[in-house]
């Protein structure tokens, strides 16, 4: 594969995905906006401003954005001009700040929600994951993560993978039913004196996972062994 500059002169990006209109969506972080790229045209343009500082991006089956407003401390679904809150609050205290989220075949949505920068406004005092069922309802499902960050979904629905960005490594759990995780193991390690750590992650047909992070695009074989860097 080979690299290509698709855009540029943004401050930050984040979270890129695809959309039901084949083309590619990405957010803006600090310019507050959520950019869509124009795969035949080869042109950007600005898609939503005013994005709550949103990080991850990913689309429903019903052509919605789900979007991890990280600056206003919630997920949320786009549909036109109609914007609704999923997640807010947890036990009645508001979110650190969604970061990256991924949709399973129910319907259910699983994100983290670590804290970046300032800590003053925090009102829960651990970093965790999340899952949000189809009906509404928001359970914790781990908290041991430091700094959780990107999340990924199996092609089967068996395995939650979640880039531990403190830890420098990705974790994997076996999903036992919606919402409901076993005991997390270690999927992959990243370099311990790199600089950084994993953040977004995606897969392929085969099942392998990608992950962005420490200046490289790393991938591994569904086992966990490193296909190349």
């Amino acid at each position: 594969a080979t690299i290509k500059k698709l855009a540029t002169g943004y401050k930050f990006t984040e979270g890129p995905a695809l959309g039901p209109d084949s083309n590619v969506y990405f957010t803006d972080i600090p310019n507050q906006r959520i950019v869509r790229f124009d795969v035949k045209e080869g042109t950007a343009s600005v898609f939503r401003e005013d994005s709550g500082r949103a990080n991850g991006l990913l689309f429903d089956k019903q052509g919605a954005l789900l979007a991890c407003e990280g600056g206003r401390r919630r997920l949320v679904r786009i549909k036109g001009e109609t914007v609704t809150v999923l997640a807010e609050r947890f036990e009645e205290k508001r979110l650190n700040s969604p970061n990256d989220l991924t949709l399973d075949a129910a319907g259910g949505i699983y994100f983290t929600d670590p804290r970046y920068g300032r800590q003053g406004d925090r009102e829960l005092d651990f970093e965790a994951v999340y899952y949000r069922s189809a009906e509404g309802k928001l359970s914790r499902l781990c908290k041991e993560i430091a700094k959780p960050n990107g999340i990924l979904l199996s092609n089967d629905g068996k395995t939650l993978y979640v880039a531990a960005s403190k830890g420098k490594r990705i974790m994997a759990y076996a999903v036992e039913k919606p919402g409901t995780l076993g005991e997390g193991k270690q999927f992959a390690p990243l370099d311990l004196e790199s600089r950084g750590g994993p953040d977004g992650m995606t897969t392929d047909d085969k099942g392998h996972v990608y992950c962005a992070g420490q200046g490289h695009i790393w991938r591994w074989d569904a086992t966990g062994k490193l296909v190349e860097k």
